[in-house]
């Protein structure tokens, strides 16, 4: 990946990061992985036995869905400002300006 890189942060410890200029409306990054419906997503995280850290890498990327990446994706780290946010069912794309 060309565009976009881990590395360390000083919030969460590691994220995904820009490496280049992006604007409004540009693709970031095509997360990959399994797609689980609400009540799925639900019953796994509340009945079923968890290991530490288990779905906090995972996507919502609908009301009803979420998102449980299996690449970089795991690196997107949540924000209440957030400079991207999910197009589609996977796709990152830029809110703003994105600087590096």
């Amino acid at each position: 990946m060309s565009d976009a890189t881990i590395d360390f942060s000083p919030v969460h410890g590691i994220g995904l990061f820009a490496k280049r200029h992006f604007e409004p409306g540009e693709v970031v990054f095509k997360p990959t992985g399994s797609v689980l419906h609400y009540r799925d997503y639900n019953w796994i995280f509340y009945f079923s036995p968890r290991t530490p850290n288990f779905g906090m890498h995972w996507l919502q990327i609908s009301p009803l869905a979420y998102l449980d990446p299996k690449n970089w994706g795991k690196y997107i780290n949540h924000s209440c400002d957030p400079n991207c946010g999910i197009r589609g069912r996977q796709t990152l794309v830029a809110r703003r300006p994105i600087e590096i």
